[in-house]
């Protein structure tokens, strides 16, 4: 695990350093892997990057073929070997398997010898548009798209067993990527299926050479155009989508882990690669060992009624990395931009993402729309806080936003995130401005004095009053969830006692 931990931190370092991955905004690690949960997407991804490991089905005599090997079998150790027919004899199983594969192409990462035969393993099935589009060289000839040939009148193919396969064989155009790579397509398809690879191509060696350049619409089109063939063709194929693709590991309790002096090594990294490891998403083992204290701070939650869950427990531990809540460890990723702290002594820490529970102050130009909000369960916000707030919900168990109407003096309640914000606008506010609606769910809609809250610093904001927070700004989370629990004292329905200074902050001792 430290190897590839490592592995990860050395791989985006490197396209960060090239500008192929921005630290924030428009290209960042979450933008770039937009699509790291389409399977198809994925497998195109990788026959680009594994081609010439390419392995054709002979559907006619039942065997996989490489450009270099004319017969290869599959290792007794991958899944789509015979073993899974155990009712069938030995030497059955192969052509059996062969004959049970979805498409007529695998790509393979290993392929190892014995005598005259070469076997492979860690195959996927692939559909054969992925291999026209990616495999190849960059650049085909002028002749790569060979039009059917129109026969002369009388002139019939011998060697066919009827007249009809004979038409029909020669109406469809061939394209040759390489000697190897042939396909006998119909020619409408093959001049598309041409067009977008050339645009494809074409895009990838602009983006090879300015990684950085912003995308055009044309690029995004060509995009789209792709991901779209490559989805539809992976469910013409009755390719299944497997569960967690692109999803975070799942945490580990405590107790399966060994706790050992190499993640307190690998802890003490330099700068640079913690920067990239974090970015990277990582779980890093340090942060699994602490996984205790979290879930002893959601049964806290849980105690005081806060927590509920947002999905279904299999998908929050497939989509959230779950980390400790420690302030000093756990910097917020979405912290609002602030000067360089004076000399008092404040320090805002440097972001780091992945809190288990997250707190935003949310601010509103009118009392009316959190009335709306509060009716119908909706909210939306500025577009510079859609991305931040996005992110929060899908790393994190659960997002509160403490909503306050500027210029009252009070926060007007609290609410939970329930879903991610669309593009779907709302003409229900009195505010122009405001990006996608998104759900929420009111907890609790009595207002709170900021009085009541003074002594709640946050290290977030160089240490400024909760209540000195612009739109967006997010709170350490141990403010943050001293901030909810001013809420407890108060009734529901309730007014707050009023506070007395001799006392404490309520009027208890």
């Amino acid at each position: 695990m430290e190897i590839i931990i490592g592995m990860r931190t050395q791989l985006l370092g490197q396209l960060r350093a090239s500008g192929f991955v921005r630290a924030r905004g428009g290209g960042d690690i979450r933008d770039v892997n937009t699509n790291s949960e389409n399977w198809a997407v994925v497998k195109a991804a990788l026959v680009a990057g594994m081609y010439p490991n390419l392995i054709h089905v002979d559907r006619e005599n039942l065997l996989l073929t490489g450009s270099k090997e004319k017969k290869v079998r599959f290792h007794p150790t991958s899944v789509l070997s015979q073993p899974q027919y155990k009712k069938i004899p030995p030497a059955n199983g192969q052509a059996v398997a062969v004959q049970a594969l979805p498409t007529d192409w695998l790509i393979y990462d290993e392929m190892t010898r014995a005598h005259r035969i070469a076997n492979i393993r860690c195959c996927s099935a692939v559909t054969p548009i992925s291999v026209v589009l990616f495999c190849g060289p960059a650049r085909l000839s002028s002749s790569a798209l060979q039009e059917p040939s129109s026969p002369r009148d009388g002139v019939t193919n011998d060697s066919s067993d009827s007249e009809m396969e004979d038409k029909s064989t020669s109406k469809m155009a061939t394209l040759k990527l390489e000697e190897w790579l042939n396909f006998r397509i119909d020619p409408e398809a093959a001049s598309l299926i041409l067009q977008l690879r050339q645009k494809w191509h074409s895009l990838f060696l602009r983006r090879m050479r300015a990684p950085s350049k912003p995308w055009t619409q044309v690029d995004e089109a060509t995009i789209r155009a792709i991901i779209g063939v490559l989805s539809s063709e992976e469910q013409a194929a009755g390719l299944q989508q497997p569960s967690g693709i692109g999803q975070r590991p799942r945490p580990m309790s405590s107790e399966e882990l060994p706790v050992s002096s190499s993640w307190r090594s690998n802890s003490r990294k330099s700068s640079a690669e913690t920067e990239f490891s974090d970015d990277s998403s990582s779980v890093e083992f340090r942060e699994r060992v602490q996984l205790k204290s979290q879930q002893q701070q959601q049964q806290r939650y849980k105690e005081r009624g806060f927590l509920h869950p947002k999905r279904s427990a299999d998908d929050r531990s497939d989509q959230s990395s779950v980390k400790s809540t420690d302030s000093s460890n756990y910097p917020s990723p979405c912290a609002s931009p602030s000067p360089p702290p004076s000399g008092k002594g404040s320090k805002s820490p440097s972001p780091r993402p992945n809190v288990p529970v997250r707190f935003f102050i949310l601010k509103s130009s009118n009392l009316r729309n959190l009335e709306i909000s509060q009716q119908k369960g909706i909210w939306s916000t500025t577009p510079s806080n859609e991305r931040k707030l996005n992110r929060a919900f899908w790393e994190s168990s659960i997002v509160y936003l403490v909503f306050s109407v500027q210029g009252s003096g009070h926060f007007q309640g609290f609410a939970r995130m329930i879903s991610e914000i669309g593009r779907e606008r709302s003409q229900e506010w009195g505010s122009a401005g405001l990006g996608g609606v998104f759900r929420v769910e009111w907890i609790r809609k009595e207002s709170l004095p900021f009085q009541y809250a003074h002594h709640l610093l946050n290290p977030w904001n160089d240490n400024k009053k909760v209540q000195i927070s612009r739109d967006g700004q997010e709170l350490e989370p141990q403010v943050g969830e001293q901030l909810l629990q001013l809420w407890e004292r108060i009734p529901i329905g309730g007014k707050l006692p009023q506070p007395d200074s001799r006392l404490g902050i309520f009027g208890e001792s």
